[in-house]
């Protein structure tokens, strides 16, 4: 049985974005989307999009001005917005999804930018000496079906000499044959759903 494509999600961004942000992004999604042949039946019509993005701007406007109630107003009709433009997003996901050879390139023509996948990052790290010479047993958290890359460098700047020790799925790992009462440098690198993260912060480890 084939796998079916991961579904590619909309990223707006809307959780703390200023208003004069919003309907900035707003315009342009209107204006991406307005007549564009990927879209010809936009849900919520662009029309009440525009018109509740207008309202918006111009209780924005009065909203600065600090007259009574005009904060207030100017908050129910951004939450209001942010609703159409979500209804919006989720159309959007429908359209750029049917097509998979193109969803990518569907949603940006919207004028949107798509969800990124995210790696999550195990939340421990540690270097410990093993109890015979010349060894460190390197171990992290485990991530579900995630991989790992584990370097090592004996550089204390860190800025070279980098080099790779183990790959696989196993989080913990252990390195023999080293030098013995001498400092080495560990870092690692998490990939998960073949995604692949940052480097970690290096720690070190003194040998036996």
């Amino acid at each position: 049985m084939t796998a079916k494509p991961k579904k590619k999600l909309v990223a707006l961004g809307l959780g703390h974005i200023p208003v004069p942000q919003l309907i900035q992004n707003t315009q342009h999604y209107v204006t991406s989307m307005t007549g564009n042949v990927n879209f010809p039946t936009p849900s919520p019509a662009l029309s009440v999009i525009t018109t509740a993005v207008n309202l918006l701007e111009t209780d924005y406007e009065k909203s600065l001005t600090r007259v009574k109630g005009s904060v207030a107003i100017m908050r129910t009709d951004e939450r209001a917005l942010k609703i159409l433009v979500k209804a919006l997003a989720a159309y959007v996901e429908g359209v750029a999804n049917a097509d998979a050879a193109q969803t990518s390139e569907i949603i940006a023509s919207a004028g949107m930018n798509e969800k990124k996948p995210s790696v999550k990052k195990p939340k421990t790290f540690t270097a410990i000496p093993g109890t015979i010479k010349g060894t460190v047993i390197l171990d992290i958290k485990a991530v579900p079906r995630s991989a790992y890359m584990y370097e090592m460098t004996t550089d204390s700047s860190g800025a070279t000499g980098w080099t790779t020790i183990y790959m696989g799925t196993k989080a913990k790992f252990t390195i023999s044959s080293l030098a013995s009462n001498t400092h080495y440098y560990f870092r690692y690198m998490v990939s998960t759903k073949g995604v692949q993260g940052n480097w970690s912060l290096v720690i070190q480890a003194l040998t036996l």
